[in-house]
C-alpha cells in the first residue's frame, strides 16, 4: 500500500483496531469472505495484501489459497480440474467454520476463489463446450448446497479488460504466446460469464463487483480493505427477532413441539410483539427467545 497517503493507512488502521476491539465480545462465528473472479484482475495479490493487513491489525485471519496452481490435473479446461480445486477449498472451509467455534479457530477466512468462483468456472466450461449441461447442474446442485454457501459472507468478484489481463500476463519481457485461458477470446468469455453469473446468483450469495482496469493496486486493495471491514461491522451488529419468554412458554406449555395450530399462534406473536435488537443484547437476556 505504499501508494496510499500516512493519513489513509493511519484511519484504515484505526478503523481495523477499533473493529477488533468488539470482535471477542460480539462475533458469533468466522466471516468468510470470498474472492472471485478473471485471470490477472489482481485477485491473489489483494488477497495477501488483506490477510497480512488483517493480521497486523489483529485479527486471527486464515487464507485459503487458490488450488489451482497445485492441482494434479494437467488441462485447466476439464472440468475435473474445477471440482477437484472446489473440492479442496470445500474440505477446509468446513473446518474453520465449524459451530461451535473454538479458541484456536480463524475469526476471519479469506478464500482465494471458492463456491461463486467454481460455479462461474462450471457454467463457463458448459459454455466452451467442455462440460455437459447435466453434468454442470449436478455439481453445481452439490457446491451450492444451503449450509455451505451461507458460510460465505461476502463474495468480492474482481474483473479487468481482456486486453489489460493479457498485458499483465505477459509482464515485462512480453512474449506473445497464447494459452488456453490466456487469450482475448476466452477471458472475454470469462469476463462476460462471471458478471452473469453475478446476476443469476444474487439471491444466493452478497457479490459485489470491482473492475480493477486501469486501477492501482493500492486505491483497489484500500477501497477491498474497507470492504472487508463494513462486512466484519455488519456482522458484529446483526440484528435478530426475540418475543418476551414467558409469551412463548405460554403457546408451548410443557411441549417441545407445536402443532400447526400453535406454530401459527407463535408466528403471529413473532410478528406483532417482536423486537429486533443487536444479537449480544438479544443472547445476553434470558427473558428473551429468538425466532
Amino acid at each position: 500500500m505504499s501508494d496510499l497517503s500516512t493519513s489513509e493507512i493511519i484511519e484504515l488502521k484505526a478503523r481495523a483496531e477499533e473493529v477488533r476491539s468488539r470482535f471477542d465480545k460480539d462475533a458469533r462465528r468466522p466471516i468468510v469472505i470470498e474472492f472471485a473472479g478473471m485471470p490477472k484482475a489482481g485477485k491473489t495479490t489483494i488477497v495477501n495484501e488483506i490477510h497480512r493487513f488483517l493480521k497486523r491489525c489483529g485479527f486471527k485471519a486464515k487464507m485459503i489459497g487458490e488450488k489451482a496452481s497445485i492441482c494434479p490435473i494437467r488441462d485447466k479446461k476439464d472440468s475435473s480440474f474445477n471440482i477437484w480445486t472446489v473440492c479442496q477449498t470445500l474440505s477446509e472451509l468446513l473446518v474453520d467454520t465449524q459451530s461451535p467455534p473454538t479458541a484456536s479457530d480463524p475469526e476471519i477466512v479469506l478464500l482465494d476463489r471458492g463456491i461463486f468462483d467454481a460455479v462461474a468456472w462450471l457454467r463457463l466450461l458448459e459454455r466452451l463446450k467442455r462440460l455437459k449441461p447435466q453434468e454442470r447442474e449436478s455439481v453445481e446442485n452439490f457446491v451450492l448446497l444451503e449450509d455451505w454457501r451461507n458460510r460465505i459472507s461476502q463474495v468480492i468478484l474482481l474483473t479487468v479488460n481482456p486486453a489489460q489481463a493479457l498485458e499483465r500476463e505477459e509482464g515485462l519481457l512480453p512474449i506473445a504466446v497464447a494459452g488456453s485461458i490466456m487469450n482475448l477470446e476466452v477471458l472475454g468469455q470469462t469476463k462476460e460469464n462471471a458478471l452473469k453469473c453475478a446476476l443469476d446468483f444474487e439471491d444466493y450469495f452478497n457479490i459485489v463487483h470491482i473492475d480493477t482496469t486501469n486501477k492501482k493496486t493500492a486505491s483497489i486493495t484500500l477501497k477491498v480493505a474497507q470492504l472487508v471491514l463494513d462486512v466484519v461491522e455488519t456482522q458484529l451488529n446483526e440484528r435478530i427477532l426475540s418475543i418476551a419468554k414467558e409469551d412463548a412458554e405460554k403457546i408451548f406449555g410443557h411441549r417441545t413441539i407445536l402443532g400447526c395450530k400453535e406454530g401459527g399462534i407463535l408466528l403471529t406473536l413473532f410478528g406483532t410483539t417482536g423486537v429486533y435488537e443487536s444479537r449480544p443484547i438479544v443472547e445476553d437476556n434470558e427473558l428473551r427467545v429468538q425466532a
